[in-house]
């Protein structure tokens, strides 16, 4: 029986070598990558066969033949066996384009900024021309501290103790590095060894897709001393995405027997400094990884510490919440050894620099069992367990909205992301009962849909699968609990399966369905059913999630918005955000929901901690013709995490030496709580509420004291603003003051940033302070206090409104004139009492 401690894909590839070899077949699988969650010593896992690639103490990334997979999972030191999972950027489809470069804006007179601390953003990669990140001049100089690029470049190293004389390099180009019509020559390097970088590049050079600008070879000579092979050139373009190139094969000649690794293939990273990154500006050099074709990245780093900007398209700013931290971007394909590679730079260069460091990651995966057992999460937990001057901010994802299924499923429909929702379903199957789950393929669907279900508890399941009426409605036989890796036909469809009632950390029962076509035709639209039976005469609770590129859905009425929030949001130690919309004040409904899903109640976490402004945000995009739109409004937690990895670096500011925990509690801790009436379902979404970034820097500070942040840390107050103009509107003197906020609002906003004398009235007289005050109860009868930190509020204003004379427009200078005493009027004034005092003065 397939060894439990494998995830459901290296399972199947150990459970189809098994049944090639009852078969007869002769062949071996090509060796594969693996995460082994450990405790101990690693040299039993290497004489098992493991050829480690990285160490990160209690987790190892390494690669292994499939046939040693079953010896390895044996071992005792053993936790359990990953696959080197895919991510996916958190992203919300309905973005609005703005126009236009922006227009810098004058920075105000911040007290913290980031300054000293790294910022680091794990993504697709930044476009690093874009105004956003660099410093006005010719030519422009970088704000981006370091990039650490783990997209372009791969490392080959040899196993240990190869005899072979010869090997074998295989690679093929991807479609986007090619002219049209042409299609891709295979590159098949064949070398004598030892292999110099020399004799590497030479024969790389042979193909006609290959020029001598497209990659550097280094290192070497192979087997002894590995070789790296960078991609440049057409490689990493506009148009090529070098964070999708494919990995390097490479066998021996003869390859050794019984399919275990010759040779090691993993990113190799590159790192970029600050003068490089100045180099490039200069001379526009092509070799330079400064592309971002996802541009998701160049998206979140603007959140996190982009410049401050005007957009006038966007009727708005955009910048980043810590402008002066110490940007660092690693770029890097999604899969969980890049990412586990790219937090260790991150942590390693902050140590280097002595200072803080907080690291964003805005992607989210589901194939694992949503309890923070997964490798990936244990690898981030382990990096702070136990530290100062470090955390981890991560988006808690997108996919908790209802997705309303068509009624018609089989007329073909344009593929789509469902990051927006209709991923996870749940229920009970009573003693001795059934229950049926059902998922819905909507559109044509070329890859493979896979359906994962975590049971906890004594009872065990029996299952079938049944394809959808319109082809057929064939069933699989019935599959036994405890059932090891068995794939069988179903119609022209291929399905896989596997069950275990141990699994993980948590020693869960797990249920694995992948529905895929052997010969690569699109799957079969409509409603496919898994029917589950219980077997022990215990009622057994499930939840199901689905995975696949693009996803199927569950059915609207079987959808739940519970436990949405994906790896690596349900690590232990790291800090999940969730996303509401400053507009309204509510919770997006997109925004993944939580808790965990450890097998005890009492045990499951908050997921996500906190939420942060998420809805109609303007942030920073990477051009594309034909508009060249430099910014855009957006939408997603990808923005709400960054925002938070920004506020973050302000509370480091203020306080180097915080630890995660501490960082987490004084941000929950000074949250302001969810809406009062907030639905459960929702509660489950919001943590402890919106983060409140002065309070929570207040906090972080050794000693109390005000501060003055940076203009884009600010939340967003549209809502509250609403509710207090509402209010407002109740009396005639009420409309006129209205009136007056909603006619010169931009102008003077735009002035505390810009002039510096305005900046300062603003601040003596504790204007964000009373700010939030009056917008965050806008239901107080007395809206504005007479008196604030002991000086009489109309004081600061009459300040105020004599440096906006001198620094203003003509019609704000008009409007001063005309209603001076009526705004002096206000500090203790109650609301209803407007008219009266208005009549007086």
């Amino acid at each position: 029986m397939v060894s439990s401690k494998l995830d459901g894909a290296l399972a199947t590839k150990v459970r189809a070598l098994e049944t090639a070899r009852e078969q007869g077949g002769t062949g071996w699988p090509a060796p594969v990558k693996v995460l082994v969650q450990f405790t101990g010593d690693t040299k039993p896992l290497e004489e098992a066969g493991l050829v480690v690639e990285f160490d990160a103490g209690e987790i190892l990334v390494g690669t292994i033949a499939v046939r040693d997979l079953p010896r390895l999972a044996e071992l005792g030191a053993v936790v359990a066996i990953q696959s080197n999972r895919e991510s996916r950027p958190v992203r919300y489809p309905a973005a609005e384009p703005g126009q236009g470069a922006g227009t810098r804006r004058a920075a105000t007179v911040p007290t913290v900024t980031g300054k000293d601390v790294v910022l680091g953003v794990i993504d697709s990669g930044i476009d690093i021309f874009h105004p956003a990140f660099t410093h006005e001049g010719t030519p422009p100089t970088t704000r981006i501290a370091a990039l650490f690029d783990l997209s372009t470049a791969q490392k080959i190293s040899a196993a240990p103790n190869l005899t072979a004389t010869k090997m074998t390099m295989r690679w093929e180009a991807p479609l986007a590095a090619i002219a049209p019509p042409e299609l891709p020559t295979p590159v098949i390097a064949r070398l004598p060894l030892p292999a110099t970088s020399d004799a590497v590049r030479a024969e790389w050079l042979k193909n006609p897709d290959i020029k001598p600008e497209d990659i550097e070879v280094r290192g070497g000579p192979l087997p002894s001393q590995p070789i790296t092979i960078r991609f440049t050139g057409k490689f990493d373009t506009d148009t090529c995405d070098s964070t999708t190139l494919p990995v390097i094969e490479c066998v021996a000649d003869p390859p050794s027997p019984g399919g275990v690794p010759d040779f090691t293939v993993g990113p190799f990273g590159v790192a970029h400094s600050r003068d490089d990154i100045n180099e490039a500006l200069r001379t526009s050099d092509t070799k330079f990884p400064f592309h971002d074709v996802d541009g998701h990245g160049t998206i979140t780093a603007s959140v996190a510490a982009g410049a401050l900007v005007s957009t006038d398209a966007c009727h708005s700013t955009a910048g980043g919440s810590a402008p002066g931290a110490d940007l660092v971007i690693v770029r890097t394909p999604l899969f969980d050894d890049g990412v586990m590679l790219g937090t260790q730079f991150l942590l390693d260069f902050g140590a280097t620099a002595a200072k803080p460091v907080v690291v964003t990651m805005s992607f989210t995966g589901h194939a694992g069992s949503h309890d923070g057992s997964d490798c990936l999460d244990v690898f981030l937990e382990k990096r702070l367990t136990g530290t100062t001057r470090r955390a981890i901010v991560a988006a808690a994802g997108n996919e908790a909205a209802l997705d309303p299924i068509p009624l018609v499923t089989t007329l073909p429909r344009v593929p789509r992301y469902h990051n927006e929702g209709g991923i996870h379903s749940s229920g009970t199957v009573a003693a001795a009962g059934n229950t049926t789950v059902e998922f819905v393929i909507e559109h044509l669907h070329f890859a493979y849909t896979q359906l994962n279900v975590w049971t906890s508890g004594p009872g065990r399941l029996s299952f079938s699968v049944t394809a959808p009426l319109a082809t057929g409605g064939e069933s699989t036989p019935v599959f036994q609990p405890d059932t090891a890796i068995h794939t069988v036909p179903l119609g022209k469809h291929s399905i896989t399966v596997a069950s275990s009632g141990d699994t993980g950390v948590y020693h869960k029962g797990h249920l694995a369905f992948r529905v895929e076509r052997p010969d690569h035709l699109p799957l079969s639209m409509g409603t496919w059913r898994v029917t589950l039976h219980e077997t022990t005469g215990a009622p057994t609770s499930f939840h199901a999630w689905l995975t696949g590129k693009p996803n199927a859905l569950f059915p609207t009425d079987r959808q739940d918005r519970s436990r949405t929030v994906g790896s690596p949001g349900t690590a232990r130690n790291v800090l999940t955000v969730g996303a509401y919309d400053a507009r309204t004040g509510r919770l997006g409904d997109f925004s993944s929901r939580g808790p965990t899903l450890e097998p005890v109640l009492a045990d499951q976490r908050v997921k996500p901690e906190v939420c942060a402004p998420g809805v109609d945000i303007v942030t920073a995009v990477t051009p594309r013709p034909p508009l060249l739109l430099k910014y855009r409004r957006d939408f997603g937690t990808s923005l709400a995490a960054p925002y938070v990895a920004g506020v973050i670096a302000l509370m480091f500011e203020a306080n180097p030496a915080l630890s995660y925990s501490q960082i987490t509690e004084k941000l929950m801790a000074t949250c302001v709580k969810p809406p009062a009436g907030t639905p459960p379902e929702d509660l489950a979404g919001w943590g402890a509420g919106r983060v409140d970034p002065v309070e929570a820097v207040k906090a972080a500070a050794p000693t109390p004291r005000e501060f003055v942040l940076p203009a884009s840390a600010y939340p967003p107050v549209e809502h509250q603003a609403a509710a207090l103009r509402g209010r407002a509107e109740e009396t005639p003197t009420g409309r006129t003051l209205a009136v007056l906020i909603e006619r010169h609002t931009a102008e003077v906003r735009r002035l505390i940033d810009a002039e510096r004398r305005v900046t300062v009235a603003w601040h003596r007289m504790r204007g964000p302070e009373l700010l939030r005050l009056v917008l965050g109860e806008p239901g107080r009868a007395v809206p504005l206090p007479e008196t604030w930190g002991g000086k009489p509020v109309a004081d600061g204003i009459s300040r105020l409104l004599d440096v906006l004379v001198d620094a203003g427009s003509a019609e704000l200078r008009a409007d001063i004139a005309q209603y001076r005493d009526l705004v002096l009027t206000l500090p203790g004034t109650r609301l209803a009492d407007l008219d009266e005092q208005a009549e007086v003065g």
